[in-house]
């Protein structure tokens, strides 16, 4: 009886141990397939006037974080340009003006920084031939990737699980002319952000803070006047361009103050910037 007991209680613990193995491999194996699914991080350091990012990356979702060592706002716009055609042939659209070509898709990125500060933006990438270009215009007037900011980007097909999108706690439309958003009121801390152009052409979203007592006509003056001087609004991220349709994500910390939301995104029909036609949104948290 004993040696039958004491042999059921060797199979019991062997069982048990087997068992126990089994469900901690399973557990190890849902936790990386976990970690796995989250998006995909690539840092891009901003300078005056270049990028440091990955020549390439693997599709999916993933997350860019643009960090700005320049001495100027910065921001990543993301281009994705069809089979056959190159940088060169970006920039040749560029100076060329008007709207740009239909081979080149507006992908969103992490819109403009201050100096010394970072922001995000997720996508999701499909595979293809890319390009990182900041857009943003020196106090000279030229546009920073004629300067040589603009950075070529290989994505190339992932095995890797599909990731899950951020969980946005606010949702911002974007629409001929203005920003539309759900809530409508903004509180203070972190916020994940999801943009989608709602509107008929490409628009972009640059979230700013304006110093104490300064307005949107302030910040107006400091452009018109060449950037010169101090800046009335301190630039904290956003999304920078998306083509119709289209929709990214962003997160930002938003402390007590006064904001504004822009479009600086040339108009399809008269060229003129969407800030011109209104699209600028004022808004306090407090």
């Amino acid at each position: 009886m004993d040696r039958m007991f004491n042999g059921f209680s060797v199979l019991a613990a062997v069982f048990f141990l087997a068992a126990a193995t089994a469900c901690e491999k399973g557990e190890t194996q849902a936790e990386h397939s976990l970690a796995a699914a989250t998006p995909n991080v690539v840092t891009v350091t901003a300078g005056d006037y270049v990028f440091e990012a990955p020549a390439e990356i693997p599709a999916g979702l993933t997350t860019f974080r643009l960090v700005n060592k320049g001495t100027e706002p910065h921001h990543a716009q993301l281009f994705r340009l069809l089979e056959g055609k190159s940088v060169d042939d970006l920039l040749a659209a560029f100076r060329a003006g008007g709207p740009l070509p239909g081979w080149v898709s507006h992908v969103g990125g992490p819109n403009a920084v201050d100096p010394g500060g970072v922001s995000n933006a997720t996508s999701n990438l499909e595979p293809g031939h890319y390009v990182l270009a900041c857009v943003i215009p020196s106090p000279d007037g030229v546009l920073h990737l004629a300067k040589g900011m603009i950075s070529q980007l290989e994505v190339v097909p992932s095995q890797a699980p599909t990731a899950s999108e951020p969980q946005a706690d606010l949702v911002m439309r974007l629409v001929d002319y203005g920003f539309l958003l759900s809530p409508e009121t903004v509180t203070a801390g972190t916020h994940v952000i999801r943009v989608v152009n709602e509107g008929p052409q490409v628009h972009e979203v640059v979230v700013a803070r304006l110093e104490p007592g300064k307005s949107m006509a302030d910040l107006a003056a400091w452009f018109e006047g060449g950037m010169q001087g101090p800046p009335p609004a301190h630039f904290i991220g956003g999304v920078v361009g998306l083509d119709v349709g289209k929709e990214a994500t962003f997160t930002a910390e938003f402390t007590p103050a006064t904001y504004l939301l822009l479009c600086f995104v040339p108009d399809a029909r008269d060229g003129k910037e969407h800030i011109a036609h209104g699209m600028a949104k004022q808004f306090t948290v407090s």
